[in-house]
């Protein structure tokens, strides 16, 4: 934990970190006092440190933002909603081309987003429900059963989790998922070796996958 952590480059969290790196539990107890409430049980591991570092630049954008200096961290609702209502109704720009293979992940997270801050007029929309019904149901396999990360893809539990989730959000479950399918796909992915479930034909069994499939 003596590790001078302030001389790589961390953005504005290495001057922080510079300050107080090396002194161990005092640097928690320094973090605690800014209110950071990340827990290290007492472990100076490397992820820890990353995870500080984020915690603290976004701590000093809102203090710059709000001119707040008591540490108090606000949600800005309108501004959320506005960034996802756009991205939900006119799409998103180019640089999310590398998440292809997360397209049920990128809707729910945006509807979920959404759900959370209580929008409901907008979730009720009957077009909105309606398109997100239709972009699921590209994802869904129509041979195997179970929901791919993009039109075309192979059925993942992850993915399947997350489309049949946004279709929940939206009350659309029963106009788009195929359950004599889907109960396949699921069964399909149980490991007879240790009891799990595969995320995908041939894929790793770890309890995320168990997880999507009890879930769904």
């Amino acid at each position: 934990h003596d590790r001078q952590i302030g001389t790589e480059p961390w953005g504005a969290g290495g001057f922080f970190f510079g300050v107080v790196a090396g002194t161990g539990a005092g640097m928690e107890g320094a973090l605690g006092r800014l209110g950071f409430m990340t827990p290290n049980d007492g472990l100076m591991t490397a992820t820890w440190t990353e995870q500080s570092a984020v915690e603290f630049d976004l701590l000093q954008m809102d203090k710059e933002r709000e001119g707040d200096m008591d540490g108090e961290v606000r949600l800005n609702r309108a501004e959320h909603v506005r960034y996802l209502r756009e991205a939900l109704l006119d799409g998103l720009g180019p640089e999310f081309a590398c998440l292809d293979a997360s397209q049920p992940w990128l809707v729910y997270w945006m509807l979920h987003g959404l759900d959370l801050l209580g929008e409901e007029e907008l979730l009720g929309d009957v077009e909105l429900r309606e398109r997100v019904a239709k972009s699921i149901a590209r994802m869904q396999h129509p041979v195997l059963g179970g929901f791919g990360g993009g039109p075309g893809q192979l059925p993942h539990l992850a993915s399947t989790y997350a489309a049949v989730s946004a279709l929940a959000i939206v009350d659309q479950i029963d106009k788009v998922v195929d359950r004599a399918s889907l109960l396949r796909f699921l069964t399909s992915m149980k490991d007879p070796c240790n009891g799990g479930f595969r995320v995908t034909a041939s894929g790793e069994t770890d309890a995320r996958g168990t997880y999507c499939a009890l879930a769904v």
